[in-house]
């Protein structure tokens, strides 16, 4: 009988003497154990107007650890992938060091303009991480969706898109340069709005795009780390001439039946987000629309008719505006 304790307790001492298991190994996110955590790492950033300018930024490769993200440990590793964070966002890329480190930083830049133009930052964020993939080929980057659970079959023509289910923007690569960076300042404008409120449909169509689409029309100026963002004229897509066409194929419509129409008008949101903006007044009423449209955080067939109210209890002079 001593024998068969003693050799229980032995058992268990050994047992308990054993390392403790590397959760990332098994796709789940590293929460406490990242040397450098988002409030440890630097994001300098000189912002003028629509203008960022780098100073500075921390980078950490991490390899298969996986970040702790808003993504809640829906995206795991993949063949290939490694990670690598920045202070607010965490990229999973096949991509070269050189290329993860132009995204990285160009997110930090457009991360003042995320914030701004949504009036807040996502709760949480000086612990956790916006997540982007960005792969090396169409076929690359089918594979890490399908690897995070994107079953619905995987876009032909679009050059990204962001998943609803784990709050994150999967960008595939593109011959031009310039639309490569569109692509991933345009997703991760999605993974932000999702971070906010932690689901994707408290804002309708024109703005969740509308904003996207505004903010990823950018110039860009490499030597001098400099990104200048809502850019009315400078697009890989013509929405100045899309918008035109949309305005009038669908009889002019009015701000309010664009904003309940849930079908995609890419060029009409375009026109309406730079209309708002281009007006101290207009913009300041239009910062206080989206305040309270989050705050009331509407959800799917909620999310146009409360947008609908608001536009007019918020902005004074709705019928003028429209």
């Amino acid at each position: 009988m001593t024998k068969i304790i003693s050799l229980t307790l032995l058992t268990l001492l050994l047992t308990a003497c054993q390392p403790t298991p590397n959760t990332s190994a098994n796709n789940k996110p590293d929460i406490g154990n990242i040397k450098s955590g988002p409030s440890k790492m630097q994001a300098n950033i000189t912002v003028q107007g629509y203008t960022s300018t780098l100073n500075n930024i921390d980078i950490e490769f991490l390899g298969k650890t996986i970040p702790y993200t808003y993504s809640d440990g829906k995206i795991g590793n993949s063949r290939g992938y490694n990670w690598w964070v920045s202070k607010h966002f965490a990229l999973k890329s096949d991509l070269p060091k050189e290329k993860v480190t132009l995204y990285l930083e160009l997110l930090e830049m457009a991360y003042p303009h995320y914030v701004a133009l949504f009036g807040m930052a996502p709760p949480n964020i000086e612990r956790q991480r916006i997540a982007v993939v960005y792969g090396s080929s169409r076929s690359r980057v089918r594979e890490a969706m399908l690897d995070d659970g994107f079953l619905r079959g995987v876009h032909k023509t679009a050059g990204g898109e962001t998943m609803f289910y784990n709050r994150a923007g999967y960008n595939f690569p593109s011959h031009r340069e310039h639309h490569q960076r569109y692509i991933v300042i345009h997703e991760t404008m999605h993974a932000f709005h999702m971070a906010l409120n932690g689901h994707s449909t408290w804002a309708p169509n024109w703005i969740t795009e509308g904003l996207a689409d505004s903010i990823a029309h950018h110039v860009y100026d490499p030597k001098q780390k400099q990104l200048t963002v809502m850019v009315f004229d400078r697009a890989p897509m013509n929405y100045i001439e899309t918008g035109l066409k949309q305005y009038y194929s669908e009889n002019k419509p009015t701000i309010e039946e664009i904003n309940d129409d849930p079908a995609l008008k890419r060029g009409l949101n375009f026109f309406i987000i730079h209309y708002l903006l281009s007006s101290p007044e207009r913009a300041q009423y239009f910062a206080h629309f989206i305040e309270e449209l989050r705050l009331a955080n509407p959800h799917s067939e909620a999310t146009l008719s409360t947008a609908n109210s608001l536009l007019k209890s918020t902005f004074k002079n709705w019928s003028e505006i429209e």
